[in-house]
């Protein structure tokens, strides 16, 4: 269970299925969280490389999922853990090519419904919408940053991309969450 207090009026609301999910907030910040985490885990990156960078590129990601999602379902910190778990991996699946983009939503998402299972219903969606999320978000994040290199420098086109990618993910995922929202415990 969640370690900090859930407003009584989103219990109530969840309780009689009158939850209204904030899909902006979702998509902006998340896509705020993949500019930042690509800063702060690029810049560990020059220094440590591999397997640390990507679990913080995970966890930011995920603590802003918590964060939002936690004021609407008890949902157990947990969450945001699995996300630099499931990234973590990234280093060394990230050559083989485009396709792993789906591994590791899939390995993100089946860490996080560990989290989710006992909160929603219906919440093993959330594997193969994360499998989804995260293939559309990475070729569009690709795509994006390959223009914004031509138009600016690396640096700024990684940061451009995984923005792309942070608020394409949320984007998918929502669509999602859209259907199983309304079945809040």
């Amino acid at each position: 269970t969640c370690a900090l207090p859930i407003s009584a009026t989103v219990q109530q609301a969840a309780a009689s299925d009158q939850i209204s999910f904030p899909w902006l907030r979702w998509i902006g910040v998340l896509a705020v969280a993949g500019g930042i985490a690509s800063i702060v885990s690029g810049m560990m990156g020059l220094v440590l490389a591999g397997v640390a960078n990507w679990a913080v590129f995970g966890a930011t990601i995920g603590i802003v999922q918590w964060f939002i999602l936690y004021r609407l379902i008890d949902l157990s910190p947990w969450f945001a853990l699995a996300s630099a778990f499931g990234w973590a991996p990234f280093i060394f699946v990230q050559p083989i090519g485009h396709p792993t983009w789906a591994v590791i939503g899939l390995l993100v998402g089946s860490l996080q419904w560990l989290a989710l299972r006992t909160t929603l219903k219906g919440a093993i969606w959330w594997i193969p919408s994360n499998a989804l999320a995260w293939f559309v978000a990475g070729m569009v994040g690709l795509a994006v940053g390959a223009l914004v290199t031509e138009m600016a420098n690396f640096a700024v086109a990684w940061v451009v991309g995984w923005s792309v990618v942070g608020g394409i993910g949320a984007d998918r995922k929502s669509t999602r969450l859209n259907s199983i929202h309304s079945s809040v415990s």
